[in-house]
This record gives structure tokens, C-alpha cells and sequence, in this order.
């Protein structure tokens, strides 16, 4: 019985921390995304 509880608190406290961590590199990457359209549109601006 308690070996099936650690187990289900494991496999919570791992998951919860995938979670956390692909939720970091998802802002990452909208991030690298939206700097990328400012530089894009910075040229834009500046050209005739």
C-alpha cells in the first residue's frame, strides 16, 4: 500500500515538473518568434 502511494506521488511530482519545464521552453521559443517579427518589421519601417 505504501509503495503504490510513493509510486502515484511520483509519477505526479514528475509529471507536474515535464509540465513546468515544456511550459518554459514554449514561452521561449514565442519569444524567439516574436523578436523575430519586430526585427522584420524594424526593416520594413526603415526601407523607401
Amino acid at each position: 500500500m505504501v509503495v503504490a502511494f510513493l509510486y502515484v506521488a511520483f509519477r505526479v511530482l514528475l509529471g507536474a515538473l515535464v509540465r513546468s519545464r515544456r511550459g518554459l521552453d514554449l514561452k521561449n521559443i514565442e519569444l524567439v518568434v516574436l523578436l523575430h517579427e519586430l526585427e522584420v518589421l524594424r526593416r520594413q519601417l526603415a526601407a523607401p
